[in-house]
């Protein structure tokens, strides 16, 4: 498992050094029916959680997924699972603001801003943070590999 998120940590800096290195006059453009559908998987993502919808999660999640918190605390798949479950992880509010959605290949960067108003083992959930998830499409399906949010005082 944690060759993968090596494996994908890898992919995602190399991912990074290869559009830093695109010339300026030729931005990379998206294909708009790919970033139409992991924006689709964002917001299935949305509606999963504030039902509290732990299989459409399970589905959605791929098998190494990791979550790092705003306050660093790293989750993974089986740990969210448990979570929404058990009912201690529940959002009464969940609303993103989707930046930008960059495409490489079969891998999606998204970046933005998510409020939230919910509840996690021993912590409240409340407050404005900026996210990066990243989504690899495999076999036809988008899946989630990793989130990682981050404290914001505003947009």
């Amino acid at each position: 498992m944690m060759k993968r998120v090596a494996s994908t940590a890898l992919v995602a800096l190399a991912l990074c050094c290869l559009r830093v290195g695109l010339p300026a006059d030729k931005p990379q453009a998206n294909d708009p029916q790919m970033e139409k559908e992991v924006r689709a998987m964002e917001k299935q993502r949305v509606d999963a959680l504030l039902k509290g919808d732990a299989e459409t999660m399970k589905e959605i999640m791929s098998d190494d997924f990791t979550y790092i918190s705003h306050t660093g605390l790293l989750r993974l798949k089986v740990h969210r699972l448990r979570d929404l479950q058990a009912k201690t992880l529940s959002y009464t509010l969940l609303s993103n603001d989707i930046v930008d959605v960059r495409l490489y290949g079969d891998t999606a960067l998204v970046h933005g801003f998510t409020t939230r108003k919910g509840e996690a083992p021993g912590r409240k959930l409340d407050g404005t943070f900026r996210f990066t998830r990243l989504w690899v499409k495999e076999h036809g399906h988008w899946h989630l590999v990793h989130t990682h949010i981050s404290a914001t005082s505003a947009k």
